[in-house]
């Protein structure tokens, strides 16, 4: 049989390095080990009064997401130590996978009046060796679930400091907290659908399902079928909400958000069985992509006037990578450490011949040719350095051809100097066609003959010769 060993208040704070915390009876936090701090780099002050329930946690809010792993279960409420296997966010924003060992504290009328909560790290290597029951297991996926989407899909994700990417980012706030219909617009490959994603997480509704369909793709018949399963699932949804007697729905509570990929290729049938079975409803938030934009220019003659108004509330332009400036290598930058951190590439930086190849560079695939580039390079790249000679041959071909000749140096020529020469040229054919008649000249340029002396002599011509 297991030693239990025994555990005081005074003892925890004695020892510096044990990680725990000390929950009331309501599971507010009341105290903290200073060894939490370094294994998830929470203060003490910072942990002090937070609530650890089940409640769904705000967009972004790394606090509130260790508060809804830490929720005692049943089976510690009711007085029973339990030993588990949680992931709960690092201060940082990654995910840290722990063993936590919660002894409920039973007063002197038997019941539970706190929690003590001891933390140890995990290794990958044990992980799914430890059973901590379904519903423990299943919030540890959850929330792990939970850290790697906000991991992906964040601000500091959509690398930038130009005024077009800086632009985007303060319209998709806007449209994040107004839910309001909107437009991503961009070539291809430049981010669209990252930022729509982003747009849903920051955003109230962010554990609301997120809904990608690709116009492109599906065919008309394809499109209405996975657009009415989608529909047909929100609205079982709604039904079983009103079933439960849980009030009426509030914002946040909406079905998801629906993003149309190149909304501008829908056909006609599809646009009105979305203005019968979707805008009409406002059951979904519904977004959009597309090549251009959609209120003017040449895309907008695919939509309907309806489908246009609801699509363009706000208008986001995602500019291609070459009008970034030196955004590009930033995101070089970032895909280098990445790489060496998941793939434990040599790659460190970019030589001075390959960012002056890069900034030249026109990336008709934007930022997804961009990521391709890279991930080859810091493969072939056998050093810290990555060389113009690590680049993949994609690039290289792609670089070449877009050079342009060498065009010799002409000499600079005005404008009037040439309208000039025309002119004298007409005058000097018109009168030789004239038998040297200056009258009948003028008559044939619409001159009177006054003007027509004064035009000559302006151009260097004599009247009398």
């Amino acid at each position: 049989m297991a030693r239990t060993r025994r555990f005081t208040v005074s003892s925890l704070l004695e020892d510096s390095h044990t990680p725990f915390l000390v929950l009331d009876s309501q599971a507010r936090v009341r105290q903290s080990g200073a060894g939490l701090m370094g294994l998830l780099g929470w203060s003490e002050s910072e942990l002090e009064g937070l609530v650890c329930d089940r409640r769904s946690p705000a967009p972004g809010s790394s606090l509130e997401l260790l508060g809804n792993a830490l929720a005692p279960l049943p089976e510690l409420a009711a007085g029973q130590i339990t030993r588990t296997d949680i992931v709960v966010p690092h201060r940082n924003g990654s995910a840290v996978r722990c063993e936590l060992t919660a002894i409920p504290v039973i007063d002197a009328s038997s019941d539970v009046s706190g929690y003590l909560l001891f933390f140890s790290p995990v290794s990958s290597s044990n992980d799914g060796q430890r059973g901590g029951g379904p519903s423990r297991t299943f919030y540890a996926e959850i929330n792990a679930l939970r850290l790697d989407m906000r991991k992906r899909f964040r601000t500091e994700q959509l690398i930038g400091s130009s005024p077009p990417i800086r632009k985007a980012l303060q319209q998709s706030d806007i449209a994040a907290r107004s839910r309001c219909g909107f437009l991503i617009h961009g070539p291809e490959g430049s981010g669209r659908q990252f930022l729509a994603r982003l747009i849903h997480q920051r955003s109230e509704m962010s554990e609301a399902p997120f809904m990608a369909v690709d116009c492109r793709l599906l065919t008309n018949e394809q499109l209405i079928i996975l657009l009415r399963q989608i529909t047909a699932e929100s609205s079982g949804q709604v039904k079983s909400e009103k079933a439960q007697n849980l009030g009426p729905l509030q914002p946040a509570s909406l079905r998801g958000l629906l993003v149309l990929l190149d909304a501008h290729l829908l056909s006609t049938e599809v646009q009105r069985w979305l203005i019968t079975n979707v805008f009409s409803k406002e059951t979904l938030w519904v977004g959009a992509t597309s090549l251009g934009p959609l209120s003017r220019g040449p895309l907008s003659q695919f939509l309907s006037e309806e489908i246009s108004s609801r699509l363009t509330s706000i208008e986001i332009e995602v500019p291609p990578l070459h009008h970034r400036g030196d955004d590009v290598l930033l995101i070089a930058q970032k895909l280098i450490e990445d790489s060496k951190r998941d793939l434990g590439t040599k790659a460190e930086v970019l030589s001075d011949q390959t960012r002056a190849e890069f900034q030249k560079y026109r990336w008709p695939g934007n930022v997804r040719e961009l990521c391709t580039v890279m991930q080859a390079a810091c493969r072939q790249c056998q050093t810290k350095v990555i060389e113009a000679a690590d680049l993949p041959l994609g690039f290289r071909v792609g670089r070449d051809a877009q050079r342009y000749p060498v065009l010799p140096d002409l000499p600079s020529v005005s404008i009037d100097a040439i309208l000039q020469d025309f002119e004298r040229d007409v005058i000097t054919s018109t009168l030789e066609q004239c038998d040297g008649n200056k009258a009948e000249a003028a008559r044939r340029l619409g001159l009177t003959r006054p003007k027509f002396y004064r035009r000559m002599a302006a151009l260097g011509l004599d009247p009398d010769e």
